[in-house]
C-alpha cells in the first residue's frame, strides 16, 4: 500500500480527539514537516493483526520489527510494507515466550525479546532464527534491565528493575541510578552509568514531579532529562556530561484544569481487563493461584485513589525524548495540561532546529527518514503507520532537514 498524505493531517485525524492546547512562544521557530506514508499495518480494527504493540524498531535495511505483547508475537515487515516473517508464541519450548514484555531491534537485524519469566532476553538473528537466550541474574542483587531501558550503541542503558533484581541498597534520597547492560557471551554485565535526579522522600508521593526520560544514540551516548525545566544532558559513552541542551522555557504552573486532565489520563489508563491480565501474569511468574482477586473491585479502588492524588506545583517541561538516525533529538514538551505538546528538534550539540506543532513524536526512527507511529483504534487494538520524512522546512521554506 502506498499513500501520500500530510503528516500533520494524519496525526490530527488519527490520534487527536480534541484540539491540542499548544502555546507558541516568541523563542519558537515553527517548522513544517512533510512525509509520504509508506504502509500501514493493522489499518482496519476489524482485521487487525495487532492487539497491543508495546515496542518496535527499524534495522539498517529499513525492516520494521513489531512486538505485540498481548499476542506474544514478533512480526517483521520490509521497507516497502511487505510481510517478511512472524516468530514467537507462548509456550515452554526454545524460543517460546512465557511472560514477554518488550523487544529491542538492533541495526544489524537482530531482535531481542525480554521475558521476565525466564528471566532473560530471547535472541533472534536477522533471518528470524532463534539463536539462544541472554540470561538475567535476578534475585542476586545485581541490576537488571527492565522495559524502560533503551538501546544505546551495542548495549542497553536504563534503570534497574528492582522487582526482578531484589537489590537491597536502593536509597530513594540518592537520586535515580542508571546502569549500562553489556552483552557478554550468554549473559549481561551491568555497571553504574549515571545518577539522575530523584525526588526526596518528602516529595516521592507527589504527582507531576519530573520523571527521568532517556534516549540512546547509535554511538552509545545517552540523552537524559530529569529536571522540571528545559534541560537535557547528553552523556558520553562513559557516563560523563558531554553537553547540556537548554532553552529558556519555564514550566507551566499547575492549575485545576491540569490536575483534572491528569486524573482523566489515569482513569483511562487502567481497566478491569488489565487487572485481570496482571493477575494471570503474576500467577504464571510465581507458579501460584490467586483465586480471590476481584479485578473489578481492584480497579474501583484504584479509581478512588485517583481522586485523592497530591500534586507538585508545576508541570515539567519535557515529556519525552527520541533520537533519529541522524543523531537529532526530538524533544516533546508538555502542554498546559501536562499532555504531549510541541516537539523541539535539537542537534546533540545544542543547536536548536525548530519546533513542530500539532504533531506526534515518532515511536521509532529508521534509516533514510523512516518513522513509525503507533495508533490506537477505537476498539483498543493498534495500527502502525510507517512514513518517510521528505522535508522539514521553516515558514519561509528554508530547508532544515
Amino acid at each position: 500500500m502506498n499513500r501520500s498524505l500530510s503528516l500533520f493531517a494524519f496525526v490530527v485525524i488519527a490520534s487527536c480527539d480534541e484540539p491540542r492546547q499548544e502555546v507558541l512562544l516568541e523563542e519558537d521557530l515553527a517548522l513544517a514537516l512533510a512525509a509520504d506514508t509508506v504502509f500501514i499495518v493493522g489499518e482496519s480494527p476489524v482485521d487487525s493483526m495487532l492487539t497491543q504493540v508495546n515496542s518496535l524498531g527499524f534495522d539498517q535495511l529499513g525492516n520494521l520489527h513489531l512486538y505485540d505483547s498481548e499476542q506474544a508475537r514478533l512480526t517483521t515487515w520490509n521497507s516497502e510494507g511487505r510481510f517478511v516473517r512472524e516468530v514467537g508464541r507462548r509456550g515452554e519450548g526454545p524460543g517460546e515466550f512465557r511472560l514477554p514484555r518488550h523487544s529491542y531491534a538492533f541495526p544489524d537485524g537482530r531482535v531481542m525479546v525480554l521475558d521476565i519469566a525466564v528471566p532473560g532476553l530471547w535472541v533472534f538473528n536477522p533471518d528470524g532464527r532463534y539463536t539462544g537466550t541472554v540470561r538475567l541474574s535476578t534475585g542476586g542483587g545485581r541490576p537488571v534491565p527492565g522495559q524502560q531501558s533503551v538501546l544505546a550503541g551495542d548495549r542497553l542503558v536504563g534503570v534497574d528493575d528492582y522487582w526482578m533484581s531484589r537489590r537491597q541498597d536502593r536509597e530513594d534520597n540518592k537520586g535515580v541510578p542508571l546502569f549500562t547492560y553489556a552483552f557478554v557471551a550468554d549473559s549481561i554485565e551491568s555497571a553504574p552509568y549515571y545518577t539522575a535526579w530523584g525526588p526526596p522522600p518528602s516529595q516521592s508521593g507527589l504527582t507531576m514531579l519530573p520523571r527521568v526520560r532517556i534516549a540512546g544514540f547509535s554511538d552509545g551516548r545517552v540523552a537524559v532529562a530529569d529536571s522540571v525545566g528545559y534541560r537535557i544532558k547528553v552523556l558520553s559513552r562513559d557516563g560523563e556530561v558531554a553537553n547540556v541542551v537548554e532553552r529558556a522555557i519555564k514550566p507551566f504552573p499547575l492549575t485545576e484544569i491540569a490536575m483534572e486532565a491528569e486524573r482523566e489520563r489515569r482513569r483511562g489508563g487502567t481497566s478491569a481487563r488489565q487487572v485481570r491480565n496482571a493477575v494471570k501474569d503474576i500467577e504464571t511468574l510465581l507458579g501460584v493461584s490467586i483465586p480471590d482477586v476481584n479485578p473489578e473491585k481492584v480497579n474501583e479502588e484504584f479509581l478512588a485513589g485517583v481522586e485523592n492524588l497530591s500534586f507538585a506545583s508545576e508541570v515539567p517541561v519535557v515529556r519525552g525524548i527520541g533520537v533519529d538516525w541522524a543523531g537529532r533529538m526530538w524533544i516533546t514538551r508538555s502542554d498546559v495540561t501536562g499532555a504531549d505538546g510541541p516537539i523541539d528538534l535539537m542537534e546533540a550539540d545544542g543547536r536548536y532546529v525548530g519546533t513542530l506543532f500539532n504533531s506526534q513524536r515518532p515511536d521509532a526512527f529508521g534509516p533514510g527518514g523512516l518513522v513509525a507511529y503507533i495508533i490506537e483504534h477505537e476498539l483498543g487494538t493498534h495500527a502502525v503507520v510507517v512514513a518517510r520524512v521528505t522535508s522539514i522546512t521553516t515558514s519561509d521554506r528554508r530547508e532544515s532537514k
